[in-house]
């Protein structure tokens, strides 16, 4: 079990941020950082959670234009991206098969490059939180053949290993199980 509390930011386009905690330590992260949404904050101190981390799935601005004001609620989260900076120092650059513990929480980093070359998914206590590379009913834009197999092999290879009941949260849109991409996303 996990807290989890999904944000909707409408900007140029609507975006996907989450915070999950773990519910034993309180320990939390913010999962892309659209925008900046004040009930990020009153939701974080209401329920006593530890904000330590911020992960970007990918350096695109609809998923960062919100870090800025981020880490002014949080100044001392570590910074979790492959790419993205910001002019952090405390940053972990998470490689393809990394494990992660959030708490009592445990997780797995998977590079999934396609739709860009940082696109990172974490699988968290069963669910997936993957950015721009598997949405409910399709998969992340690319900008080349060749890019769009890659992708599409790595989701195969890295995603849909996971059990049918494992719960995807996208970038954009509806959340959605692996079950249900397997059965009914005509890209896979």
């Amino acid at each position: 079990m996990m807290i989890l509390k999904h944000f909707l930011f409408v900007d140029s386009e609507e975006v996907n941020s989450f915070l999950v905690a773990c519910p034993e330590t309180r320990k939390a992260m913010i999962i892309d950082a659209g925008g900046l949404d004040e009930d990020l904050k009153r939701f974080a101190k209401e329920n006593d959670l530890d904000v330590q981390y911020l992960f970007i799935t990918h350096d695109h601005r609809d998923h960062t234009g919100g870090v800025k004001q981020v880490f002014q609620l949080f100044p001392d989260m570590e910074l979790i991206s492959l790419q993205y900076s910001f002019g952090r120092g405390n940053i972990r650059r998470p490689v393809d098969g990394d494990e992660f513990r959030l708490g009592e929480l445990n997780g797995t980093f998977h590079h999934i490059p396609g739709h860009s070359d940082d696109m990172m998914v974490l699988y968290l206590s069963g669910h997936l939180f993957t950015g721009d590379a598997l949405f409910a009913g399709s998969v992340g834009e690319t900008s080349s053949e060749e890019n769009y197999r890659r992708q599409i092999q790595d989701i195969r290879a890295k995603l849909l290993i996971y059990p049918d009941e494992t719960v995807i949260h996208p970038g954009h849109g509806p959340d959605s199980t692996i079950g249900l991409e397997k059965s009914f996303n005509p890209f896979l």
